[in-house]
């Protein structure tokens, strides 16, 4: 009875002083660790892993035949064609790969800006920043931020 009694007030402790130290204005949020572990970001990274891996792969495919073609060409002439035709064939793949991880990161930031935001108004905090930008103090919500947005989805 008396161990319960010194985990309920060291747990009310706790709550108190971190609500305190909420209560200071300053919340931070470790966004590498968050996006590293947001099952979201997770899955669009090895979405992006899977795309940029079939274009290697069809780059590659292309340096063979780049390779063949200079074997077998009679002209320089050729060889350039063959170039300037795989150029004009890769460029819109890897465009689209860019224009994808561009969309994907922005709706990731905007999710986790969000959450930050809901999490800082039940922890009483006036603002978030990431944490490599703190040098020491400051209420980490990173693993709130998290938990909620695993919740979410």
């Amino acid at each position: 009875m008396k161990t319960m009694k010194h985990v309920l007030v060291g747990a009310l402790v706790l709550m108190v002083s971190s609500s305190v130290w909420a209560a200071a204005g300053v919340g931070v949020v470790d966004v590498d660790r968050v996006v590293s572990r947001y099952d979201v970001a997770v899955k669009m990274q090895e979405e992006l892993k899977k795309r940029r891996d079939d274009f290697q792969k069809l780059f590659e495919e292309k340096n063979k035949k780049l390779e063949d073609v200079r074997k077998k060409a009679k002209k320089e002439d050729e060889i350039r064609a063959f170039i300037t035709k795989t150029e004009t064939e890769l460029k819109p793949k890897q465009e689209e790969i860019l224009r994808y991880e561009q969309e994907q990161n922005r709706k990731i930031a905007a999710k986790i800006f969000e959450v930050s935001e809901v999490v800082a108004k039940k922890y009483g905090v006036d603002t978030v920043v990431d944490k490599r930008a703190v040098l020491a103090g400051g209420y980490d919500m990173t693993d709130a931020v998290l938990a909620e947005l695993n919740k979410t989805k």
